[in-house]
């Protein structure tokens, strides 16, 4: 049985580190940075906070944790936004990086939501 069976997925941080629930891409090989864009392939969400160099988990599963860029209702389809934040898009073109599962009230607020990922198109 592999040793690595049970342990954590981690990545090291780049520049400017992470907030728990950011979303992140990737910036070189196992290195990770704060999304910041709608069209930003996002690979994982934080699991907890780090700095520039520290490595940090991420987040598993199908419901995860993001960080609200302002009011979202839940069922709202989210895409990246500056600071690893998560805003509602209905935008051709950005990669929809899941579903509201509640309602976040404010900017900074953390809330659930289920994670898939796909490139929204115009009908």
């Amino acid at each position: 049985m592999p040793a690595f069976k049970n342990a954590a997925p981690t990545f090291l941080l780049g520049s400017g580190g992470a907030a728990a629930g950011a979303a992140l891409k990737l910036s070189a090989a196992d290195t990770v940075v704060v999304a910041t864009a709608g069209t930003d392939e996002v690979v994982a969400f934080a699991a907890s906070a780090g700095s520039a160099g520290d490595y940090v988990a991420v987040q598993e599963g199908i419901v995860q944790y993001g960080i609200a860029s302002a009011a979202i209702s839940a069922g709202a389809k989210l895409a990246a936004t500056t600071g690893g934040k998560l805003v509602t898009t209905t935008t051709d073109g950005h990669i929809v990086v899941g579903y509201a599962k509640e309602a976040a009230g404010a900017d900074g607020d953390l809330f659930q939501f289920v994670r898939i990922q796909y490139r929204n198109t115009a009908p």
